[in-house]
């Protein structure tokens, strides 16, 4: 091989291997980015609201929950069958016009409240084993609960 063709063969090399580096140069890379989770603000206001429902049992429990739950506003409800007392998590601003609603929801569905005392029909409406003592102290402010 003579230097005339070494040379026309070197310079085709690093003619083919400028071209293929300038390809690779000008491909789309892939970059990962770490991302944060988004953050949703919101102008919601979250209030807690408890107070005493007489009741007995796990299916008072669902209809207390359920009634509560009725009510616009109202974001979770839980009931407990040994202390009496409802939590009730809202979404907005608590007002008398709201807490009145709840009140009487569940009073409808059967059961007394602290402000709130059902209609004989209605309590008539329970099953028997949620037929509880309407004499029943129902107080957040109590330290003695009778069951």
């Amino acid at each position: 091989m003579n230097n005339k063709n070494i040379k026309t063969s070197i310079l085709a090399f690093v003619i083919a291997f400028s071209l293929s580096s300038c390809a690779n140069k000008n491909a789309p890379k892939v970059i990962e980015i770490a991302t944060t989770p988004e953050i949703q603000l919101t102008s919601e206001i979250k209030s807690d609201i408890t107070f005493g429902v007489r009741g007995n049992c796990g299916m008072c429990k669902s209809t207390i929950e359920t009634a509560a739950m009725s009510v616009d506003g109202v974001d979770n409800a839980s009931w407990s069958t040994e202390s009496k007392l409802i939590n009730i998590n809202v979404n907005s601003d608590v007002n008398d016009a709201m807490l009145n609603d709840i009140h009487v929801a569940i009073a409808k569905s059967g059961y007394d409240t602290e402000l709130s005392l059902a209609v004989v029909e209605d309590y008539n409406k329970l099953p028997m084993c949620c037929k509880y003592d309407r004499e029943m102290i129902i107080s957040v402010n109590s330290n003695d609960i009778a069951q």
